[in-house]
């Protein structure tokens, strides 16, 4: 590299250096900033953010595949059969005759089911919706592991005498997204009968092209 070359650089360095700072004047001077170098701060972020989604649509488009928030884990995924023994480990504690009324293996990157009861066993009649919830993550995350050798993240939705609805995330997408639901909705929101329907239309369409069966992929 030659020494105009050097110079060169350097000039188109000073420049985007002068622009960045009157910027970040300009943001100060807008109220958007408290100060110049905040603006500064401000409009460097802003630049990266659109750097990184910018990097994220050529890597999608150009290798074709989801980015790595998206990947399934195929492991938490349970067959059917799966699906009824665990279903049957409810029996007795705490439900009378528990069945499955429903499994979504992949819906989105996050595995929903649902089992119905006749009732809740004598003994655990007057449990409250924590005390069936706590009761309820304990026998799902101790089937997985005895099952798959694996702990997993388990979201309880519907917890009642006659019913049990729980979502398991299978990539980072789907847990984060169950994260912030539980974020706006408390435990009290839960208490009362919410419909299937409410619930899945919350679910998120991280790629609604693409099939929403045990892939591997969304």
């Amino acid at each position: 590299m030659t020494i105009s070359n050097i110079i060169y650089n350097l000039e188109r360095l000073g420049m985007i250096l002068v622009l960045i700072v009157a910027g970040g004047f300009i943001t100060y001077k807008l109220k958007y900033a408290n100060s110049w170098e905040d603006g500064v701060k401000l409009l460097l972020k802003i630049y990266w953010d659109w750097i990184k989604k910018i990097g994220k649509f050529l890597y999608e488009e150009f290798l074709g595949r989801s980015p790595d928030s998206q990947i399934i884990n195929p492991a938490l995924i349970l067959t059917n059969k799966e699906a009824i023994e665990l279903t049957n480990r409810f029996k007795g504690c705490p439900y009378v005759m528990p069945f499955l009324e429903k499994l979504s293996p992949n819906c989105n990157g996050i595995m929903w089911m649902e089992i119905i009861a006749s009732g809740l066993c004598t003994s655990y009649a007057t449990l409250s919706f924590s005390e069936l919830k706590r009761i309820a993550i304990s026998t799902i995350g101790n089937f997985y592991y005895e099952i798959k050798g694996i702990n997993v993240p388990i979201y309880v939705k519907v917890a009642q005498k006659d019913r049990l609805y729980f979502a398991i995330p299978l990539c980072e997408d789907g847990e984060k997204f169950l994260q912030k639901q539980e974020q706006f909705q408390g435990e009290s929101s839960f208490e009362q009968e919410q419909p299937m329907k409410s619930l899945e239309e919350e679910i998120p369409n991280f790629d609604s092209g693409k099939d929403d069966g045990n892939d591997t992929w969304l």
